[in-house]
């Protein structure tokens, strides 16, 4: 049986020219494969290239973002200083006016008489001063009882005229009349 094993494996021995053949063959495929090894050995070298600079790049983004967002807080907690500066400073004013205005409103309902004040006291300030000036003037004019109120100071408004002269006898019969 021995004998059969032999017989077979030269049986499937190819004669020299079908060796030399697949020698060829196999040594095309060879450097073929190796060709190809080598090029794909490239194109991962290459990638890996340009995989290491993105990463760099994106790392140099991130730096450059992580820069900005330090520098961009920094800023916003600065204008949140001034905001509140401004804020209590506006306070600090709103509180002043509303000081101002209460004296204000205070002094003008003081000129008003007692029996008057209820009717103005929910008056604006402008309108209060404007109710002030009318009640003044139609209080001085009229008087007290006694005839000896604050009388309102009156202006000579004695008008000159120059054709008639000063010393006319018209005039100063107009002027007597109305003041």
């Amino acid at each position: 049986m021995a004998d059969t094993g032999v017989e077979s494996s030269t049986e499937q021995k190819p004669s020299g020219t079908e060796q030399g053949g697949n020698v060829t063959d196999l040594q095309k495929q060879l450097e073929q494969a190796i060709a190809e090894r080598k090029k794909a050995n490239e194109e991962a070298a290459a990638y890996r290239l340009k995989e290491k600079e993105r990463l760099e790049k994106e790392q140099a983004e991130q730096g450059k973002f992580q820069e900005l967002t330090a520098t961009l807080q920094k800023e916003r907690d600065e204008q949140a200083a001034k905001l509140q500066a401004l804020e209590a400073q506006h306070t600090e004013a709103i509180g002043k006016l509303t000081a101002i205005e209460t004296a204000r409103k205070t002094e003008l309902l003081n000129k008003i008489p007692e029996n008057l004040r209820a009717d103005f006291q929910n008056f604006d300030l402008n309108g209060l001063e404007t109710a002030v000036k009318l009640v003044i003037v139609n209080t001085n004019s009229t008087g007290s009882e006694r005839g000896n109120g604050a009388a309102a100071a009156t202006q000579n408004n004695t008008p000159t005229v120059p054709f008639a002269g000063n010393n006319s006898a018209l005039i100063n019969k107009l002027t007597s009349l109305i003041g």
